[in-house]
């Protein structure tokens, strides 16, 4: 059965108001449905909880000084998923400092921590995702692939890199890493296409 997905996501807007006010966001997270309402653990406090991380403020600062977030109310960005918004997020400008990329890849750690989640593999979406999972795998010692978004037209037209030639995560645990997050969208169907390569998908992390 495909698992269904209920996504945590901060607003970008009041991201950045709550940045510039010491009270900032940065990470999104997203849980099975089946385990948010199972559990009683992931009450709205300590869903705060996981969202805020001891780097969130720093990162959130320092995306803000390389030009990462920006501002534009009176003209509007659009975004890939078509929609107009007020506030564009562009990660890839968070890979030129090693510094950020060290506090992004300890973000993400703190939150599996809380979440008591050990995976197996690390699987960052391509392409703005896979240096986050590399940063990531290298620093736990943990398998890591990447998930396109559809099959490659040539070659072995895989979907997923990583896997070896049995093409299958072979029932392990796979944390996703995307760098960032709106409709949800990509993040849905790279769930699936690991799901489909016999991977044990709860858990999506991304930077905004």
């Amino acid at each position: 059965a495909q698992m269904k997905h209920v996504y945590l996501t901060t607003h970008k807007v009041k991201m950045l108001v709550q940045c510039l006010s010491e009270q900032a966001t940065t990470i999104s997270v997203a849980l099975t449905v089946e385990e948010f309402i199972a559990s009683k653990k992931y009450s709205n406090q300590r869903i705060n909880k996981m969202e805020k991380t001891t780097y969130s403020k720093s990162i959130a600062l320092k995306a803000l000084e390389m030009g990462a977030i920006r501002l534009s109310p009176n003209k509007p960005f659009c975004w890939a998923s078509g929609y107009y918004m007020p506030i564009y997020n562009d990660n890839r400008t968070l890979l030129a400092s090693s510094e950020v990329r060290e506090m992004i890849a300890l973000s993400f750690e703190e939150i599996l921590s809380s979440l008591l989640f050990d995976p197996d593999n690390i699987a960052g979406t391509s392409t703005a995702g896979i240096p986050h999972a590399t940063t990531l795998a290298d620093k736990m010692k943990k398998s890591l692939s990447y998930v396109r978004s559809s099959n490659k037209d040539h070659g072995l037209k895989n979907q997923i890199e990583g896997l070896g030639r049995q093409k299958s995560y072979e029932g392990k645990k796979v944390l996703l890493i995307e760098d960032l997050i709106s409709t949800g969208g990509s993040s849905i169907a790279a769930v699936k296409a690991i799901q489909e390569a016999n991977g044990l998908v709860p858990y999506c992390l991304a930077i905004f």
